[in-house]
């Protein structure tokens, strides 16, 4: 599953950058390297303010649709900038109709949704031991499982949904999130119990109804049976309800009231550990929320747009001039990560913009690295000039 995602920090990358290099060009580059993270820290930073408006007018139901579509247009730029992929309708489907990974199964009623984005970022396989038979034994599943999963609802403003939720709008992130439970994190999600619950729950639900009828309310039973069979005219034998009939009658109606509550406790209870089960699961991956999210999701960006213009600068200044082509292969070598794929497109066009790099034909030509901090120096210099 090859992902644009660099699966190293920031730090990581910038030692890794600094390690190709001459020694004597080491120095220079670390500065170089500070230079260009707050150059994308302010430049990603500053679009982070009208992102704000934006969410505080949708989070307030002030907003239109026409700043609704403009909010959701910023948020993919920016999580496709943070190397986020767009999870699929299809993927979502799918993660509704398995089971998930926890043992429950949840039911999601989209129609409730003006509008549902997933962002997904950091695909990687993973097992987990999933335990089968009521516990008794456990089988090895192999699964998608996503580092980072960004989550954009807003809910239609109609009546009939619970007054919680009508024209609300959600904006979460969520860490280490198996694809097959990409339904957890609805937050109109129902609980639905499967087939091994039910048995849990009407085996013996049945054998104790067994047991209640012909202990408790056999006699009861058969009194009123007989009485409704004289009142309908079936039978000409009339009953005879004394004091020991009553007391029969009323014993066995509690012991039908205590068995009917069991069982519905019984249902009830097994919900709320379900439930409890979910919340837990819930808070331990819930990262951020509304606008935490979109400073995440800017700072995300930022470490992505720097990482890549790190090593296609570092492979540059190392090889000399190198077509696309030859900067993703070294920089997939020097990362040297099974599941990635280095977005050579993305990481050449901002060397250009920056003015760190000249396309000649078919290659790119490194800018010396002094060249290259003046250049950046300029750009900052330009920011805080009067106009």
């Amino acid at each position: 599953m090859h992902q644009t995602y660099i699966p190293y920090s920031r730090a990581d990358i910038e030692r890794l950058a600094t390690d190709v290099l001459p020694a004597t060009l080491k120095p220079r580059f670390s500065y170089f390297a500070k230079l260009l993270r707050s150059w994308f820290h302010h430049a990603l930073h500053d679009a982070l303010e009208a992102q704000k408006a934006d969410l505080a007018a949708l989070l307030d139901g002030q907003a239109t649709e026409a700043d609704a579509r403009r909010f959701a247009a910023s948020l993919e730029s920016a999580a496709l900038t943070a190397n986020f992929q767009p999870i699929s309708e299809a993927m979502l489907t799918e993660a509704l109709a398995e089971e998930s990974t926890f043992r429950i199964r949840l039911a999601v009623d989209f129609s409730q949704f003006e509008e549902v984005v997933f962002y997904g970022r950091g695909a990687e396989q993973k097992e987990a031991e999933v335990p089968r038979l009521l516990g008794l034994r456990t089988t090895r599943v192999t699964f998608t499982n996503f580092r980072t999963v960004l989550v954009y609802m807003r809910f239609r403003n109609e009546k009939a949904l619970d007054a919680q939720l009508r024209g609300q709008t959600v904006l979460k992130l969520f860490a280490n999130v198996p694809q097959a439970d990409l339904e957890m994190l609805f937050p109109n999600s129902q609980i639905r119990m499967r087939l091994s619950d039910k048995l849990v729950i009407g085996v013996p639900a049945f054998v104790s109804g067994l047991i209640v009828l012909f202990t408790k309310l056999g006699s009861a039973l058969l009194l009123t049976g007989g009485l409704l069979a004289f009142w309908v005219g079936l039978s000409d034998r009339e009953v005879a309800i004394d004091q020991t009939a009553l007391v029969g009658l009323m014993t066995a109606a509690g012991a039908l009231g205590g068995y009917l509550w069991k069982q519905f406790s019984n249902f009830k209870n097994r919900k709320i550990r379900f439930m409890k089960a979910l919340t837990e699961r819930l808070y331990f991956k819930n990262l951020d929320n509304n606008a935490g999210v979109l400073t995440a999701l800017a700072d995300f960006a930022e470490e992505a747009e720097c990482k890549e213009t790190l090593l296609a600068y570092a492979v540059l200044l190392r090889d000399g001039a190198l077509t696309r082509q030859g900067i993703r292969q070294a920089v997939e070598r020097l990362v040297d990560h099974p599941e990635f794929c280095f977005d050579v497109e993305d990481a050449c066009d901002k060397l250009l913009e920056l003015g760190l790099a000249e396309q000649r034909d078919e290659a790119l030509h490194p800018q010396p690295l002094d060249d290259a901090i003046a250049q950046i120096d300029a750009r900052w210099d330009a920011l805080f000039s009067a106009p």
